[in-house]
């Protein structure tokens, strides 16, 4: 019944808003949910309410942009996200859906290796639904997905410069 790819991709706003109304849906379905966050701090307010519901959320922590972060920080963040991995690829058997945020940033960003990232797509093959999300993602993983939608940016507030606001855009 499960085991079907979506990825969420694009510069526009909702990805994380989709994978997180589709844990909210399977969960109140009875369905077994985890929710995993790379590249985010891990304080964002979604994940707030996804405890509250009982629903499992782990998370790899990272302060600021990838690309800004020391070599020492970078090299932590890659370690952080691998090991993540590494549980998400154990626990994906009892799991009825996974989503995994920003994950395909982190594909992209050679934050993740490929081999690490093939062997989490395959545990996840046939036995939980699996939800990716990120700006973009390798051609590759594209191909295997049964759902993929694409969110594209119009116009942003982000575009004039406004900061992000909690609760709407965190």
């Amino acid at each position: 019944m499960y085991g079907k790819l979506h990825c969420y991709i694009g510069d526009g706003k909702g990805k994380t808003t989709a994978a997180v109304g589709l844990a909210v849906r399977a969960h109140m379905a009875g369905l077994k949910v985890c929710m995993c966050q790379f590249l985010k701090d891990g304080l964002s307010a979604e994940l707030c309410g996804l405890k509250e519901l009982g629903i499992e959320v782990m998370s790899a922590p990272m302060q600021g942009f990838y690309m800004e972060l020391d070599a020492e920080d970078k090299a932590a963040t890659c370690s952080e996200s691998a090991e993540l991995c590494a549980v998400i690829a154990n626990k994906a058997e009892e799991l009825d859906l996974l989503v995994l945020d920003e994950f395909l940033w982190a594909v992209t960003m050679e934050i993740l290796p490929e081999e690490l990232v093939r062997c989490v797509l395959d545990a996840c093959a046939g036995n939980c639904e699996l939800v990716l999300t990120g700006a973009c993602a390798p051609d590759w993983i594209l191909e295997r997905a049964d759902y993929l939608t694409e969110m594209n940016k119009l116009r942003h507030p982000f575009d004039l410069e406004v900061p992000p606001r909690s609760g709407i855009e965190f």
